[in-house]
Protein backbone atom coordinates (compact mmCIF):
# COMPACT_ATOMS: atom_id res chain seq x y z
CA UNK A 1 0.00 0.00 0.00
CA UNK A 2 1.48 3.36 -0.99
CA UNK A 3 1.73 6.05 1.66
CA UNK A 4 2.62 9.73 1.84
CA UNK A 5 6.39 8.95 1.71
CA UNK A 6 7.03 10.99 4.87
CA UNK A 7 9.31 8.26 6.20
CA UNK A 8 11.41 8.48 3.05
CA UNK A 9 11.57 12.27 3.38
CA UNK A 10 12.78 11.87 6.98
CA UNK A 11 15.48 9.39 5.90
CA UNK A 12 13.62 6.32 7.19
CA UNK A 13 11.60 4.79 4.33
CA UNK A 14 8.75 2.58 5.46
CA UNK A 15 6.54 -0.16 4.13
CA UNK A 16 2.91 0.72 4.85
CA UNK A 17 1.14 -2.44 5.91
CA UNK A 18 -2.50 -3.34 6.22
CA UNK A 19 -4.22 -6.36 7.58
CA UNK A 20 -7.70 -7.69 7.05
CA UNK A 21 -8.27 -9.55 10.29
CA UNK A 22 -5.17 -9.62 12.52
CA UNK A 23 -5.03 -8.33 16.08
CA UNK A 24 -2.86 -5.21 16.20
CA UNK A 25 -1.04 -4.06 19.36
CA UNK A 26 -1.79 -0.63 20.87
CA UNK A 27 -0.42 2.48 19.18
CA UNK A 28 3.30 2.87 19.72
CA UNK A 29 6.75 2.12 18.35
CA UNK A 30 8.00 -1.47 18.34
CA UNK A 31 11.10 -3.50 17.54
CA UNK A 32 9.78 -6.00 15.01
CA UNK A 33 10.88 -8.70 12.63
CA UNK A 34 9.55 -8.62 9.09
CA UNK A 35 9.41 -11.86 7.14
CA UNK A 36 10.01 -11.18 3.45
CA UNK A 37 10.81 -13.45 0.52
CA UNK A 38 14.47 -12.92 1.50
CA UNK A 39 13.94 -14.20 5.05
CA UNK A 40 13.72 -12.46 8.41
CA UNK A 41 14.60 -8.75 8.54
CA UNK A 42 14.97 -6.63 11.71
CA UNK A 43 12.72 -3.59 11.66
CA UNK A 44 11.12 -0.78 13.64
CA UNK A 45 7.36 -0.39 13.34
CA UNK A 46 5.06 2.48 14.21
CA UNK A 47 1.39 1.87 14.83
CA UNK A 48 -0.71 4.97 15.14
CA UNK A 49 -2.14 8.13 13.67
CA UNK A 50 1.15 10.00 12.95
CA UNK A 51 0.33 12.85 15.37
CA UNK A 52 3.24 15.06 14.31
CA UNK A 53 1.63 15.44 10.88
CA UNK A 54 -2.05 14.45 11.12
CA UNK A 55 -3.48 13.42 14.48
CA UNK A 56 -6.96 13.00 13.01
CA UNK A 57 -5.96 10.36 10.50
CA UNK A 58 -6.67 6.67 10.48
CA UNK A 59 -4.39 4.25 12.30
CA UNK A 60 -1.52 3.10 10.11
CA UNK A 61 1.15 0.41 10.43
CA UNK A 62 4.51 1.56 9.04
CA UNK A 63 7.66 -0.59 9.12
CA UNK A 64 11.24 0.56 8.54
CA UNK A 65 13.83 -2.13 7.70
CA UNK A 66 17.00 -1.62 9.73
CA UNK A 67 19.28 -3.20 7.11
CA UNK A 68 18.43 -1.06 4.14
CA UNK A 69 15.44 -0.63 1.95
CA UNK A 70 13.97 -3.10 -0.44
CA UNK A 71 11.04 -2.66 -2.77
CA UNK A 72 8.24 -4.29 -0.80
CA UNK A 73 5.26 -3.01 -2.82
CA UNK A 74 2.81 -5.83 -3.39
CA UNK A 75 4.92 -8.33 -1.41
CA UNK A 76 3.33 -10.78 1.01
CA UNK A 77 4.82 -9.93 4.41
CA UNK A 78 4.44 -11.17 7.96
CA UNK A 79 5.30 -8.92 10.91
CA UNK A 80 6.37 -10.23 14.32
CA UNK A 81 6.38 -7.92 17.34
CA UNK A 82 9.42 -8.35 19.58
CA UNK A 83 9.38 -5.46 22.06
CA UNK A 84 7.52 -2.21 22.61
CA UNK A 85 9.98 0.70 22.51
CA UNK A 86 7.73 3.64 23.40
CA UNK A 87 4.33 5.27 23.12
CA UNK A 88 3.40 7.14 19.98
CA UNK A 89 3.92 10.87 20.49
CA UNK A 90 3.68 14.18 18.65
CA UNK A 91 6.90 16.11 18.02
CA UNK A 92 7.36 19.86 17.64
CA UNK A 93 9.11 19.46 14.28
CA UNK A 94 10.11 16.98 11.61
CA UNK A 95 13.72 17.33 12.82
CA UNK A 96 12.74 16.32 16.36
CA UNK A 97 10.85 13.33 14.96
CA UNK A 98 13.82 12.38 12.76
CA UNK A 99 16.14 12.43 15.80
CA UNK A 100 13.77 10.25 17.83
CA UNK A 101 13.35 7.73 15.01
CA UNK A 102 17.15 7.50 14.90
CA UNK A 103 17.16 6.70 18.63
CA UNK A 104 14.43 4.09 18.12
CA UNK A 105 16.49 2.44 15.37
CA UNK A 106 19.63 2.38 17.53
CA UNK A 107 17.68 0.85 20.43
CA UNK A 108 16.17 -1.83 18.18
CA UNK A 109 19.55 -2.56 16.57
CA UNK A 110 21.08 -3.11 20.01
CA UNK A 111 18.20 -5.42 20.95
CA UNK A 112 18.56 -7.45 17.76
CA UNK A 113 22.31 -7.70 18.37
CA UNK A 114 21.47 -9.60 21.56
CA UNK A 115 19.08 -12.04 19.88
CA UNK A 116 20.91 -12.50 16.54
CA UNK A 117 18.33 -11.58 13.92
Amino acid sequence: MAGDERGRELGFPTANLRTANEMVPPNGVYATILRTADGLQPAVTNIGVRPTFDSGGAVSIETHLLRGGRDLYGAHLRLYFVQRLRDEQAFVSADALRARIGEDCREATALFGQISV
